[in-house]
Formats: C-alpha cells, sequence, structure tokens
C-alpha cells in the first residue's frame, strides 16, 4: 500500500512537470508571435511614416541627376546655320555669281581658280563707301539647353583676317528677290567696336535702322526653345575672314562659324580691269555679258 501511494505520488509530480513545461512552451510560442506581430506593426508604422521620406529622397535623387545632366552641357546651342550666298569671286581676280545659271565667258572661263571668295549684293548704309558695300546674311538658331532662362546678351563679329578685295576681271548681277527675316541684326566689320544695329526689312535689301539691336530686344530661351537670327554683316574695304561671336548673360561666349572654319566676304574692289554686267539671256549659256565702266557705268 505505502508503494502505491509512492507511485502515484511520483506519477502526480511528473505529470505537474509536463503541464508546467506545456504551458512555458505555450508561454514562449506566444511571447515569439507577440513579437513577430509587434515587429510587423513596427514594420508597417516605419514604412507608413517613412515613405514620404523615402519619396522625397527619390525626387531629390531625380533632380540631382537632371541637375548633373545639365551641369554637362553648355547653356545653349547653336544649330541650322547657312549663309545666304550671293556672289563668289576668285583669288585668279576672276569674280562671277553663284546663281547665274552657265555663264557664256568665252576664253575668260580658263582664268577661273580655285580658291572662293564670297561677294554679296551691294548695300547702301549712308557714308562715302557704299558704291564699295556688300553684305551677306548668316541665319542660325540658338536652342535653350538649361530648365533656367539663358539671355543672349550681345552678337559680334571678330575678324581674323583683312586682304585688300580681289582685282581683275569682275562679272556683275544684279540683286533680285526681297528681304524678309525675323530678329535681323547688322554688323560692319570695318567698324567692329560698333555695336549690333538694327535692320529693317526692305523690298531688294536690308535698311539700316536707327537703334542698337540689343537695346530694343530682349533674347531669352530656355530648355528646348529657339530663336532664329540673321546677321547682316557688311564690309566696304576687305576681303575678311571672320567669325561671330554669342555672348550670353552668364558671360559665357559661344563662336558661330563655317562648320569649323572662319566666314569669308569680300567688299567690291576700287578697280578692275574689265567690269562686265551679267544680264538674262534666252541662248544656252542663260546669261550673255555686256561691258560696263565700273563703278558707276555697272549696275
Amino acid at each position: 500500500m505505502a508503494r502505491s501511494r509512492r507511485g502515484r505520488a511520483r506519477g502526480g509530480k511528473g505529470l505537474a512537470r509536463a503541464n508546467r513545461l506545456s504551458v512555458r512552451k505555450l508561454h514562449e510560442r506566444a511571447l515569439r508571435a507577440v513579437g513577430a506581430l509587434a515587429l510587423i506593426a513596427i514594420g508597417t508604422s516605419l514604412s507608413y511614416w517613412l515613405a514620404p521620406l523615402q519619396e522625397v529622397r527619390s525626387n531629390s535623387a531625380v533632380q540631382e541627376d537632371k541637375r548633373h545632366r545639365e551641369e554637362q552641357v553648355p547653356p545653349v546651342r547653336v544649330e541650322n546655320v547657312r549663309m545666304h550666298l550671293a556672289v563668289r569671286s576668285h583669288s585668279s581676280n576672276l569674280i562671277y555669281p553663284a546663281s547665274a545659271g552657265t555663264l557664256a565667258l568665252g576664253q575668260e572661263e580658263e582664268r577661273l581658280g580655285p580658291e572662293e571668295v564670297l561677294i554679296g549684293p551691294p548695300m547702301q548704309i549712308g557714308d562715302a563707301n557704299d558704291l564699295y558695300r556688300t553684305y551677306e546674311s548668316i541665319q542660325f538658331a540658338v536652342v535653350g539647353q538649361k530648365s533656367e532662362e539663358v539671355q543672349i546678351v550681345d552678337i559680334r563679329s571678330q575678324t581674323l583676317e583683312r586682304r585688300e578685295p580681289p582685282q581683275g576681271t569682275l562679272f556683275l548681277t544684279i540683286a533680285e528677290g526681297g528681304w524678309s527675316e525675323v530678329k535681323s541684326l547688322f554688323l560692319d566689320l570695318d567698324n567692329e567696336q560698333t555695336p549690333a544695329r538694327t535692320v529693317i526689312n526692305g523690298s531688294t535689301e536690308p535698311i539700316l535702322g536707327n537703334d542698337y539691336f540689343f537695346d530694343v530686344n530682349t533674347a531669352t530661351v530656355a530648355l528646348g526653345e529657339r530663336i532664329e537670327f540673321a546677321v547682316v554683316v557688311s564690309t566696304a574695304n576687305c576681303n575678311c575672314a571672320f567669325e561671330l561671336v554669342v555672348k550670353l548673360n552668364d558671360g559665357q561666349e559661344i563662336v558661330v562659324n563655317d562648320g569649323g572654319h572662319p566666314w569669308r566676304v569680300s567688299s567690291y574692289a576700287r578697280n578692275y580691269a574689265v567690269a562686265y554686267n551679267l544680264v538674262p539671256d534666252y541662248g544656252p549659256a542663260g546669261v550673255r555679258t555686256i561691258r560696263c565702266d565700273w563703278p558707276l557705268g555697272c549696275t
């Protein structure tokens, strides 16, 4: 009987110990579950509160990347650069028009040389040298490459070389067509200290205005915006090689040239050995020559 009681006592103690272990395990499991739920709740709360901060950081990164990319490019670019060619001359002292078709020059054709110099149409600005003054129009577009507006504050010429105008035999054409340009300005290669002047649209040639161009015009471009310019470049005294310089409000300067080479234009010479007017003709050559007395007898 005593042994039976001791066995039952030992059995009861074992059962109690097993129950305590089960309760402890359940308690641990409950704690782990509560901890997991707490972590989920904390993570959700952090995500809720940190999401706007992450969005701000993301937007800041985008803006920083955009700013970095903008810093790698100039404020503007120049494109669609071209010169309106009117008359060409050669260093062999033979001058002929580019747009006159096939020239009936006879034996004079053998005297053509390889180097071309641009001779533009005549232009009057009201000075003593107007008889010999010519002009050419250089046209280009300025395109903005920054988010902020960029202002163009000046356009000027920069002469690299001055020669005497070519002499010899002159073949002269009469200027045709009209003049209609947007944002047109005038630069005198014989007086580069004078700022760009305004140009009034004339019927056959540009007419010099009274104002300095950038005193009465504001030229600004932002990202993707563009402004078209036509720069009337004139000379009465030289065969000039030059470039154009576009100055921005931050002091930067953009050089506009002929594909990496300077532009070249020339005035008429004071004297020619022989001068001819070229007039339209219905014959095979398309034109015929009429001798004239330079300068007053030629038109």
